[in-house]
């Protein structure tokens, strides 16, 4: 009887160890990425060939005022692997219409063009300049609305800390590319360690180094293996006191809900895009 119950904990004892051996190699190999390596495995895991999202907006201004909005945001990554995007203002009735479009393209900046109503059948090109500009009197420049091409920036890893209890990675990215135009001197990304998604980054001025704004994001949702998703994004604007919330209504990953003829200039300018 005593040697029956010794061996069920000679096992045990023996899983336990194997798994601080497999735990402890995994904290090492954690310790040995790079900022560049964690951004490539974030991008890895929750990157999608095609998304549609219904979004709510609000706008809160210094005095607590606030503007609500509906908008939609398709995504398709074309052949050469570059991403494509559309934005859709569906309400309120003064904005409907509105849309932004933005193709990726390798090296330097995007091609973005906003669409008006007003302006008939032609989309205008938004300058590299125009980049740093806030997007509809959201807090929100031109260039936070695209996905981010590596290797335009570099990444310092810093020191890992705790966010709301979290284990993050903390890396701090810079633009290496001369030929990119942006607004920020450098921003610090804070991404989980549990499933590598982006849970917030601080933008910080490019004239004065200050911190300007802060995006938090939250309300994650598992959606297929390591693939995550936020429901929940807020950009706080210290320095207008002005808040924007983003919410997730409706989410689809479905080829047909993003067909590529949505990230079409004559698409948009037919008004095919309003609903």
């Amino acid at each position: 009887m005593h040697y029956c119950t010794q061996r069920p904990l000679v096992t045990l004892t023996k899983i336990f160890t194997l798994l601080c051996i497999f735990h402890l190699g995994a904290s090492l190999a954690e310790e040995q990425m790079s900022g560049l390596d964690i951004m490539d495995e974030s991008s890895r895991r929750h990157e999608s060939q095609v998304e549609m999202e219904s979004l709510s907006m609000t706008l809160t201004d210094r005095k607590g005022n606030a503007t609500e909005r509906v908008l939609r945001r398709y995504s398709r990554m074309g052949d050469a692997g570059f991403y494509k995007y559309l934005l859709v203002f569906d309400d309120p009735k003064g904005i409907k219409g509105v849309a932004l479009l933005t193709w990726e393209k390798e090296g330097g900046d995007d091609d973005q063009w906003i669409y008006l109503p007003a302006m008939g059948n032609r989309l205008k090109r938004i300058a590299s300049g125009g980049r740093m500009n806030y997007f509809m009197g959201t807090d929100f420049a031109f260039e936070d609305l695209v996905a981010e091409q590596h290797d335009n920036y570099s990444y310092e890893r810093q020191p890992d800390e705790l966010l709301e209890d979290q284990e993050v990675f903390v890396i701090d990215a810079q633009p290496s590319n001369p030929d990119l135009v942006t607004g920020y001197e450098r921003r610090r990304l804070f991404i989980r360690k549990d499933n590598y998604i982006l849970a917030r980054v601080d933008f910080y001025q490019r004239r004065t180094g200050k911190l300007l704004k802060r995006l938090t994001v939250g309300k994650f949702v598992q959606i297929e293996g390591e693939q995550w998703r936020a429901t929940e994004q807020l950009m706080d604007n210290f320095g207008k006191k002005h808040k924007t919330q983003i919410t997730t209504l409706d989410r689809s990953f479905d080829d047909a809900d993003v067909p590529n003829t949505v990230f079409a200039h004559r698409f948009i300018t037919s008004k095919r895009h309003m609903r």
